[in-house]
């Protein structure tokens, strides 16, 4: 009882230097915050690549038939036609691409979406400019095909006035 309040916080002190041990790292939160981030990025890296790529999209006939899926794995593949050499580009996203390499890029990426989520479905949405020739979308169609993805749509426009 007859301890001062300095002997209380000399003690206390020696105590905590004696216990003091390096702190230990957590991996498990770092990496809930770094799956979050990805997710994120992802999310907005897919909203952003279909504004930047700039066609003029074909009118839709039905703009209510189908209803976007959130939580299905999907790959775009925009169809340009370029103005001054009437070439056709193809891109993935924004990125540029060539037609040879489409069905290893798609699988790939459906793969990398089923390892993460196995019950998921995966899809691709084509976005041809309405001066591509059909042709041109009916060979990446075979693409896909040749990808094994049976799930393939058209994103169109909804026409000005309703449809």
């Amino acid at each position: 009882m007859g301890h001062s309040v300095k002997q209380l916080k000399k003690e206390v002190l020696k105590k905590s230097t004696e216990e003091s041990e390096e702190p230990e790292f957590q991996i498990a939160p770092m990496i809930d915050v770094l799956l979050v981030l990805l997710m994120f990025f992802m999310a907005n890296i897919t909203l952003e690549s279909r504004a930047k790529i700039k066609l003029e999209l074909a009118d839709a006939t039905n703009p209510n038939a189908t209803k976007k899926d959130v939580n299905l794995g999907e790959a775009i593949i925009n169809i340009k036609l370029d103005e001054n050499t009437r070439m056709v580009q193809l891109f993935i996203g924004e990125f540029p691409t060539e037609l040879n390499s489409l069905p290893s890029i798609l699988e790939g990426r459906r793969n990398d979406h089923l390892s993460l989520n196995p019950n998921g479905t995966f899809r691709v949405i084509i976005r041809a400019d309405k001066n591509v020739e059909y042709r041109e979308v009916n060979a990446v169609m075979r693409q896909c095909a040749l990808a094994n993805i049976p799930n393939v749509v058209f994103s169109v426009v909804e026409p000005k006035g309703g449809a």
